[in-house]
């Protein structure tokens, strides 16, 4: 019987996990990438919890299903819409305040 020793385990479970998940920039994100995407519009907190979701399924739902997370958020989508819904607010109240009348 062959055994397998846990750094070739764990070396060979995440080659599998790389493979399912289809590649996609969240893999180098930064904080401050992120920061900036939202800023310049290129994505929202709703879109960015949506493709971590979609992520979270395609490898630990589906695919290699390496059952990694314990537990999602079910309010997740709801927050950061409400997070976007602030910072455009935010940003309102900031460009009628920029030039007083």
């Amino acid at each position: 019987m062959l055994l397998m020793d846990r750094r070739r385990f764990l070396l060979s479970t995440s080659f599998a996990a790389r493979a399912a998940a289809p590649p996609d920039d969240l893999d180098e994100a930064t904080i401050d990438s992120l920061q900036q995407a939202q800023q310049s519009g290129r994505e929202s907190a709703a879109s960015l919890a949506g493709r971590y979701l979609a992520r979270i399924g395609a490898t630990d739902r589906q695919g290699p299903a390496v059952n990694a997370v314990i537990e999602l958020n079910p309010d997740a989508l709801a927050t950061a819409a409400a997070l976007d819904r602030e910072r455009r607010e935010k940003a309102r109240a900031a460009r009628s305040t920029a030039f007083p009348s």
